[in-house]
């Protein structure tokens, strides 16, 4: 809500509210700004060699071909989607790849007949003993840092007039319920399965759940599901990552360095999934580091508009309590982490 206020209402990306509220200290400009541009770059090579590996192992899963030349094939793919598609075409390709996975998530949700009761119990807010890394990283996966950083761009460049604020709201609404409704059927899929500490993570862990539920079709369906999330990703990370290197680095729209950036990171996330490393520390670094970074993000949305500058569009009271009560739970959440490191390192 306020970060698509403040693009809206306000014409302004987090970029450009860093600018502005800094400009008398440029030291601290820079400072967030090179911040920024770290996270993108480093938490989007994490998530982007996931998402090939997680993509290929889907792939692999309903087609049979060698993983390798399934990655390779994939990379092709992404890039020549990166290097000839508008815009509005790699939107496109999220909706289409999104929509798939969403169905068949939230569908098979319901064929699993979870208990209401259990899954009411598991919202209650709660941290497990040991479990503040994967805390951080489900909050990391659901609230991307990139993805708001993209968001204000892209709602600066979508909505150019105040009365355009209702639409941008729904589209918010609509695209962030369907995220979270996704999330919470692959947190319920996962509770089915008997969990053993010893066995290997794979990404395909929850196809047992489907082949209770769905018979022989179960298997390659998961993998199906899988092939969508990692491909639509692997298409949209470096995408997003390109375009706010390009608005760092660059004053007037620079396709060149957006599209190297991009694709620099795409042949990067390649590099590692050829080889086969498993995509679960990957993924679990880039969510916790996305979720380190949150509260600068969130301090910086927050602080942005509460400014008397915002006018009728400023922050509520009550928006006002609700922001930086988001903010301090994800310093108390980051903290500890950091604390839980350096006592393991110390």
């Amino acid at each position: 809500n306020m970060n698509t206020r403040l693009a809206v209402a306000h014409q302004q990306s987090i970029l450009d509210a860093i600018r502005t509220q800094f400009r008398s200290h440029p030291r601290v400009r820079r400072l967030f700004l090179v911040a920024l541009g770290l996270v993108a770059l480093l938490s989007g090579l994490g998530f982007e060699a996931g998402n090939l590996m997680g993509a290929s192992v889907g792939f692999v899963g309903f087609s049979g071909l060698p993983q390798n030349l399934t990655v390779i094939l994939l990379a092709l793919s992404c890039s020549l989607a990166l290097l000839y598609s508008t815009p509005k075409g790699v939107e496109w390709l999220m909706k289409i790849f999104v929509t798939l996975m969403g169905l068949l998530f939230v569908v098979t949700t319901f064929f699993v007949r979870p208990s209401l009761i259990e899954v009411a119990r598991g919202l209650r807010p709660s941290v497990p003993e040991g479990a503040w890394l994967m805390t951080l990283a489900l909050i990391g996966t659901t609230i991307i840092a990139i993805n708001l950083i993209f968001h204000s761009l892209a709602s600066v460049d979508r909505w150019t007039s105040k009365d355009q604020l209702s639409d941008a709201y729904l589209d918010t609404r609509v695209h962030l319920g369907l995220g979270l409704a996704i999330t919470l059927a692959l947190v319920i899929l996962a509770a089915q399965l008997p969990f053993d500490s010893q066995a290997p993570l794979s990404p395909l862990l929850f196809a047992k759940v489907l082949e209770v539920t769905l018979g022989t079709f179960g298997a390659p369906l998961a993998a199906f599901g899988l092939f969508c999330a990692g491909v639509s990703s692997a298409i949209a990370t470096p995408y997003m990552v390109g375009v706010i290197v390009e608005r760092l680095v660059s004053v007037k729209p620079s396709p060149r360095l957006r599209k190297g950036v991009a694709l620099s990171l795409l042949w990067l996330g390649t590099f590692f999934a050829y080889r086969q490393t498993s995509p679960v520390p990957f993924i679990l670094a880039a969510q916790a580091f996305s979720g380190v970074m949150l509260p600068l993000i969130a301090f910086l949305i927050v602080s942005a508009t509460s400014r008397k500058a915002m006018g009728l569009y400023r922050n509520s009271p009550f928006q006002q309590i609700m922001g930086w009560s988001v903010f301090g739970v994800l310093i108390l959440l980051g903290a500890r982490l950091v604390w839980n490191v350096m006592t393991t390192l110390l």
